[in-house]
């Protein structure tokens, strides 16, 4: 596929120490999957039997597990740094540049979820859609909104069914994989950045199915004065 025809999110950490890291996603506009190829000989912590998911529904002939193995690139080019380091991030897509001053964790934890939603992980595939609208640094309240604005508008044009799953499910799901991925990290005995980064996402994991119908009634019920 010519490259002009893909989705393209640069993410630039600017450091303190004047050193820059860059990191390109780009995905397929069709399966709104990571369109650059793997790495091609990914650690021994991205082996699928390594700290499986107890829900994997891969096939045991498949080598790796594909959101360990768009962590490992990720994970290792930022290992020496610390969670709590500050860190000028710059994120450029086709229609606009953001610009903010923020933690490695958050950081690092944004562009996580990015790859996580599109490694091709079937518990990961209901956030393609968000993924391909990628919003930086999201806060809970816009990742609740969001969240359930796309489950709502799939279930509206899929007839009332996502896959079979509800909401809450998916992000049960979604919790699961965040726990054996960040057991395949303290293995790997990666930064507190990564597994700090892992675990703010999941935060959002836990919060949000637990949060969004009241959460949401209420800044409905602010804003449009409904009942």
């Amino acid at each position: 596929m010519d490259t002009v025809d893909l989705v393209r999110i640069e993410y630039r950490f600017g450091l303190g120490d004047g050193r820059e890291e860059r990191f390109v996603v780009q995905l397929d506009p069709d399966t709104l999957e990571l369109a650059d190829p793997p790495l091609a000989a990914p650690p021994d912590w991205c082996r699928l039997d390594f700290h499986q998911c107890p829900h994997c529904s891969l096939p045991a002939s498949r080598a790796h597990c594909p959101v360990a193995v768009q962590l490992a690139g990720l994970v290792e080019r930022l290992d020496d740094l610390m969670s709590y380091h500050r860190v000028d991030l710059e994120v450029v897509t086709a229609q606009r540049r953001v610009l903010q001053g923020t933690t490695v964790q958050m950081a690092l934890g944004s562009l996580m979820g990015l790859l996580i939603a599109t490694c091709g992980c079937p518990h990961t595939t209901f956030f393609k859609p968000m993924a391909r609208f990628h919003l930086p640094l999201a806060s809970i309240e816009e990742t609740m909104y969001r969240a359930a604005a796309t489950y709502l508008l799939c279930r509206h044009l899929c007839g009332n069914a996502v896959d079979g799953k509800d909401l809450e499910e998916i992000y049960r799901n979604v919790h699961l994989v965040n726990m054996a991925m960040g057991k395949r990290l303290r293995a790997a005995d990666t930064s507190d950045a990564s597994i700090n980064a892992l675990t703010l996402l999941d935060m959002y994991a836990l919060a949000v199915p637990q949060l969004y119908p009241e959460t949401l009634r209420e800044m409905l019920r602010r804003s449009l004065a409904c009942g």
